[in-house]
């Protein structure tokens, strides 16, 4: 091989080599990277554990990993009625993922893998109305 391919190719190893270097990060900062990534999971893992609430102020619960979940029944939405005590909804549906006040009326809210339903309560806290999940 040619002197001057030689020389031509040590230039090129050496400046890719450099450029290598130059984009990886010091030990420093790694290090602050790694200690950064272990905080922010922490967090995450205490904010999934925990109920949050939406940007309406809700409270929003995780939805239930079981699928026999009440409100995930269509049999158990049927047996809802005009009239009932938030305590009857309870029972039937289990409880809800958000609930809100809307004017001084509760409304809450189911989450299913079917969609969403929700109960809405009378002043004096009762239910006025239901609607199901969209899609049994």
């Amino acid at each position: 091989m040619k002197p001057v391919y030689l020389l031509l190719l040590a230039c090129t190893c050496t400046a890719v080599m450099q450029a290598q270097a130059e984009d990886m990060p010091s030990r420093a900062e790694f290090d602050a990277l790694v200690h950064r990534v272990d905080a922010l999971e922490k967090q995450l893992k205490s904010m999934s554990a925990a109920p949050r609430a939406d940007t309406t102020g809700a409270l929003r619960v995780p939805l239930s990993a079981n699928p026999e979940a009440l409100a995930q029944q269509p049999a158990q939405w049927k047996k809802l009625e005009p009239g009932m005590s938030p305590e009857t909804v309870l029972q039937y549906l289990g409880a809800p993922q958000r609930k809100m006040t809307i004017n001084g009326r509760a409304l809450w809210y189911y989450d299913t893998p079917h969609g969403v339903g929700s109960v809405l309560f009378t002043l004096d806290n009762k239910v006025s109305s239901t609607q199901e999940p969209p899609r049994w």
